[in-house]
């Protein structure tokens, strides 16, 4: 898993690559984040046993979001939060980024599946996004 920080050391997403796997349960991101990416590793065998989630309140400030990249590949421009850009990223199939702080584009490389997981609803464009 690879951070990406801005100049000033904030953290601005997380990337884990296709390849990466470990053996058991990574996390990243802390108590302080409201969306958490895990990716978990198990042996031919092993169980995840059967649960649900215990329902708890929780203040949401920061909108934080994950992009999957099923197949395709996209470049994507990560900015600190006053929107200057900071790197671009190549992603291609099987990669996954979590967007923490700053903005982000996707630029699309070719036929390209993503998959995108955030804090709901979706109030469309005009409410939910600030553009630059």
């Amino acid at each position: 898993m690879e951070e990406i920080c801005a100049p000033d050391g904030r953290t601005l997403a997380w990337v884990v690559r296709a390849g990466f796997s470990p053996p058991g349960v990574h996390f990243v991101g802390g108590p302080e984040h409201p969306l958490q990416l895990g990716v978990n590793t198990y042996r031919a065998g092993e169980e995840v046993r059967p649960h649900l989630h215990l329902p708890r309140e929780a203040v949401i400030r920061d909108v934080e979001e994950v992009v999957h990249v099923d197949r395709g590949q996209v470049a994507v421009d990560l900015f600190d939060p006053a929107g200057r850009k900071v790197r671009t990223l190549d992603l291609t199939s099987g990669d996954t980024i979590l967007f923490v702080a700053g903005g982000h584009g996707i630029r699309v490389m070719g036929e390209t599946r993503i998959i995108e997981v955030k804090q709901g609803p979706y109030t469309g464009k005009v409410h939910d996004k600030k553009f630059f």
